[in-house]
């Protein structure tokens, strides 16, 4: 069996599978009997409340309602660290529900309801925007400290009552909660009984396509799309200004011509009751059509179709980014609409399509005023400002392309949140062709913006590195990613792209630095350098070799401002892979980011490894795509140096016949290979993906300064140690054998040799790795393998939940622990899991159960919730349940 149908069948059993799989583990010495009416409920003694603290709901017996089944989580959203999170989930009838938690215990689920509206049509896409006024000036808006707004969409019915029915059409409503009344059973638990609708445009065919929000409430960049977000929340709000994506009809024929953004602000000094939430329509402004720049073409009346907004788009405080097409080269009424349906960067080919001569496509940006929500004068985000009435193509879109919301820190958006002066943007963009054909001639590029924060004045905007005319070396969308240091003074970009280095035109990575101007200790905003002391040149990262490319990359894990894990804070690594038909190798790059002026950029390359066929790491590519998921391989901090740490599956067998194993290497002086499973031919990786997963030394972030030039080693936030997670089989891998879940942990400079380093012991005395599972699965079949989706961090201290043989688990790691030390949850050396769901006879249902934090920050293990769902005993419904790790309100 070829090494990617295999994983493949490893990735889809373990994560539907064994989902029906029923089963039931008892254990001695460990479980706690809570008697709860017919005392059907058992646990283990799991470092939190019992299950049924989360079962609120009518009966007492699920915490989804009774009578119906439970169909999904449409989102858990955390405030910031405080703890507290509302949860809205969805029923299979289509009816949506919410349920505050405020760090200790839930409201019962509340349905989201509105007038004119059809309740089972609640689309998958709710946000929650939580107001956060403690601070605020106004004595309003202070006492709504902690209250919520809850945003979905779903379709009117109607039913307005109008000479002109208004066609059915989706609508956008907001649902009000005040945390005052949240223990109020005769208030809805805090909860707006009908909801206020926020569009107010209703005719055939104007439907709201996409929402979000622009506000300092949020915790850095925000994608938004048709489907979903990408956004955290948890600052101090100032002010909510509800965007979305609208369709028009402006000829008054039936269906819609135009489509555009929108806005209304939220009020947050209007006086809310305490006797009752928000009443329907109050506390919000008008429906305000945004402003654009037309580029020349109609953006009004009958003719309004010549410009399109497209329903991606991305927040940054107060700042909002959207992509506008225009054109009127031709007939009176153009359409673009197909150009950006058609050739949105991103999408099949993962590359720019092109467009038709004439269109012109680019990124513009509004800025709201905090104090009145009025909108900037709309700023064109482009090396040139289009002209819609010529022949002469242009095309843009904000990097990643694919708006794969891998959010942080893969973004390419920063500003005051990070401690910039200045908000940092990277795009793509295409300029000025006469045919749109993109070819190597006129490439794309990509482009950094610096836009100022209080105003939304462009300061700058500069494209990075010069086109090549010898090949079409437009970025790959979906390759682009950027990195800010943990201390945040440089943003590394980096990128894929064809090369005219060599006899053949081959992919290959790019990156630059730009080193950050910082907010003054007292809060003033410096003035800008000049751009271009602050933009090292493009370097290439990968040294080419004919008929080859090199585009399957990742940074290092533990990257990201604050939280982030550098051992040397001016140090970023990447890995790669680069072979040709005969072999394939993966390297690492070490990228150097000098912090001083004028910015540089240094590139060193070492191979980890070579596989001598082509059947295993390269196997997984396509065009453009990053390894951020860990297949086959993956990096973090070493603890020093800025060295990278490597983990990695090798096929060990030459030419035919597989053998997978997982092996380390320790990069930098001293450099060593030790093999980190658990040593035995018979038991291979089960699996392409790898966890690996860091805790830091410390937390403290001492920024470079640019005036004196001091850098000292307190910059740095070292490895305290790597812990990396993998699945191996107990037999050679064939279909229906099962894996068991185990785990190695890395204690930087705790032995004398790289393997001695590695607990349990991958040394001279060597020890198979530590299962982690529930060890007595793991000879079975597949149905038994575990399923671990996320891992949770506090300092040192790891913890997560899995699903084995029908039952949901929970194991921690003691931080503590020292080398030689399990530090895993354990009897007599033996991994002894906390049973999450109640330990009866109850079957876990195949549904959606995800794993999520109730806080937005470095420290998300307390409160780390695990949602499941079970058909209880006499009951034909799917019911959803709930477990919460303490310290949810820490």
């Amino acid at each position: 069996m070829s090494r990617n149908a295999r994983s493949g069948i490893a990735v889809a059993l373990s994560l539907a599978v064994l989902l029906f799989a029923a089963g039931c583990r008892h254990r001695s010495g460990t479980r706690t009997t809570v008697e709860t009416g017919g005392g059907i409920f058992t646990t283990d003694n799991f470092p939190g409340a019992p299950v049924q603290n989360g079962n609120v709901a009518d009966d007492q017996r699920g915490m989804s309602p009774s009578g119906e089944d439970y169909d999904y989580i449409q989102g858990c959203f955390p405030n910031g660290d405080r703890g507290t999170a509302l949860v809205v989930f969805k029923m299979l009838s289509g009816q949506s529900y919410v349920t505050y938690y405020d760090g200790e215990s839930w409201t019962p689920p509340v349905i989201l309801a509105a007038t004119d509206c059809v309740l089972d049509t609640v689309q998958e896409n709710v946000f929650v925007a939580w107001i956060n006024t403690e601070g605020h000036p106004s004595g309003d808006a202070q006492n709504r400290d902690g209250d919520a707004v809850i945003l979905w969409r779903a379709e009117d019915a109607d039913g307005d009552g109008a000479a002109d029915a208004d066609d059915v059409n989706m609508c956008l409503w907001m649902t009000y909660f005040n945390v005052r009344q949240h223990d109020s059973i005769g208030d809805r638990y805090g909860f707006q009984e009908f909801a206020s609708r926020l569009n107010d445009r209703d005719m055939d065919g104007e439907d709201v396509q996409c929402f979000g929000v622009v506000s300092d409430g949020l915790q850095g960049e925000a994608r938004w799309n048709f489907s979903g977000y990408d956004a955290r929340w948890g600052d101090a709000t100032t002010s909510i200004e509800v965007v979305w994506h609208q369709r028009e009809d402006n000829d008054g024929s039936p269906g819609f011509e135009d489509r555009a953004m929108h806005a209304r602000r939220l009020i947050l000094d209007s006086a809310i009751g305490d006797d009752l939430p928000l009443v329907t329509g109050a506390g919000v402004g008008p429906d305000v059509r945004l402003p654009v720049n037309p580029l020349g073409a109609s953006d009004s009346g009958i003719s309004s179709g010549e410009t399109q907004v497209d329903f991606f788009f991305t927040s940054y405080n107060n700042t909002l980014f959207f992509r506008l097409a225009a054109d009127n080269t031709g007939a009176f009424i153009d359409d673009p609409s197909a150009e950006l349906e058609d050739s949105h960067p991103g999408s099949t080919s993962g590359i720019f399509d092109g467009v038709n001569a004439g269109v012109d496509q680019v990124i513009e940006s509004l800025t709201f005023d905090p104090a009145t929500g009025t909108p900037s004068s709309p700023v064109v985000l482009h090396a040139v400002t289009p002209d819609s009435t010529d022949a002469l193509a242009n095309d843009a879109s904000i990097a990643p392309g694919d708006f794969g919301f891998q959010h942080f820190p893969t973004g390419l958006c920063y500003g005051s949140d990070e401690g910039l002066a200045a908000l940092v943007i990277v795009t793509l963009e295409f300029d000025q062709d006469a045919d749109g054909a993109f070819d190597a001639v006129n490439s794309g590029r990509l482009a950094l913006s610096e836009v100022s924060e209080s105003t939304g004045a462009m300061l700058s905007h500069t494209l990075l590195g010069a086109d090549d005319p010898a090949v079409n070396d437009t970025p790959e969308m979906g390759a682009a990613r950027g990195v800010l240091g943990r201390n945040g003074d440089y943003l590394v970009a980096v990128w894929v792209a064809r090369s005219s280095d060599g006899a053949s035109n081959d992919r290959a990575i790019f990156a630059a630095n730009y080193v950050t101007t910082r907010i003054a200790e007292d809060g003033s905003y410096p003035a800008l350098p000049a751009v271009a002391m602050s933009l090292s040149p493009v370097v290439p990262v990968n040294p080419d070799l004919d008929g080859s490319s090199a585009f399957f990359w990742a940074f290092q894990q533990g990257l990201g401002y604050v939280c982030g894990i550098q051992s040397d804070p001016d140090v970023v690594n990447l890995m790669y892979e680069h072979g040709d038909p005969t072999y394939d190798e993966i390297f690492v790059a070490r990228l150097t980011a000098g912090p001083g002026l004028p910015a540089s950029l240094a590139v060193a390359v070492t191979s980890v490894d070579i596989e001598d066929n082509d059947v295993g790491w390269r196997g997984n590519n396509t065009i453009g795509e990053l390894n951020e998921a860990g297949r086959g391989w993956t990096c973090i901090d070493s603890g020093s140096g800025g060295n990278a740490l490597v983990v990695y599956d090798k096929d060990v067998i030459a030419g035919a016949g597989e053998e997978h194993h997982y092996f380390s290497k320790l990069m930098g002086p001293g450099s060593a290979v030790v093999r980190v499973d658990s040593g035995i031919a018979e038991l291979q990786a089960r699996s392409y993906s790898i966890f690996l997963v860091g805790t830091p030394a410390g937390s403290d972030i001492r920024v470079f300064d640019p005036v004196s030039g001091e850098d000292s080693d307190a910059r740095a936030n070292p490895l305290q140690a790597a812990h990396t997670f993998f699945l191996e089989t107990d037999s050679i891998p064939v279909p229906g054998i099962g894996a068991s879940l185990r785990t190695r942990r890395f204690n930087p400079s705790s032995a004398a040799t790289f393997g001695e380093s590695w607990t349990p012991s991958a040394g001279s005395t060597f020890e198979p790795a530590f299962e982690v599972d529930v060890p007595e699965f793991s000879t079975a079949s597949n149905v038994n393998t575990p399923d671990l989706r996320k891992v949770f961090r506090c300092g040192t201290e790891l913890g997560f939940y899995f699903r084995q043989a029908g039952r949901i688990y929970y194991q921690e790691f003691d931080g503590g622990a020292g080398l030689g030390e399990a530090g895993w949850h354990n009897e007599g050396g033996v991994s002894d899991p906390f049973l999450v769901d109640d330990d009866s006879d109850e079957q876990t249902a195949n549904v959606d159960a995800p794993a999520v934090a109730s806080r937005n920050s470095c420290c998300d293990l307390p409160g780390a919730m695990q949602f499941w769902g079970t058909k209880p005993f006499g009951s034909s419904h799917i019911r959803l349940h709930v477990r919460v790790r303490d310290g949810g309100n820490n």
